[in-house]
């Protein structure tokens, strides 16, 4: 799925991370959704697949920061904003 808008316009990314559960949504079309308890090996996905990682995703860490992501290229981010879902 490609929500994504065309080059030059904004996008809307909604990333909710609640405990082990994390969703993300984009111009208002969910595209992904994942429990990181699920992931209980290292290197392996639930589907018994292999990945990169070495620690389990359930064993990653719940806190600590954020870190935005682009992959060589040209990125711009506007209007970042946090909200703690405990309260």
């Amino acid at each position: 799925l490609n929500a994504m808008k065309p080059a030059g316009q904004w996008n809307h990314a909604v990333v909710v991370c609640d405990g082990g559960k994390i969703s993300v949504t984009i111009n208002g079309q969910r595209v992904t959704e994942v429990d990181l308890a699920e992931y209980t090996e290292p290197h392996r996905r639930p589907d018994g697949s292999m990945h990169k990682f070495d620690v389990a995703y359930k064993d990653h860490p719940r806190r600590g920061y954020i870190g935005l992501q682009d992959h060589g290229a040209d990125c711009w981010y506007k209007n970042i904003k946090l909200k703690d879902l405990s309260k």
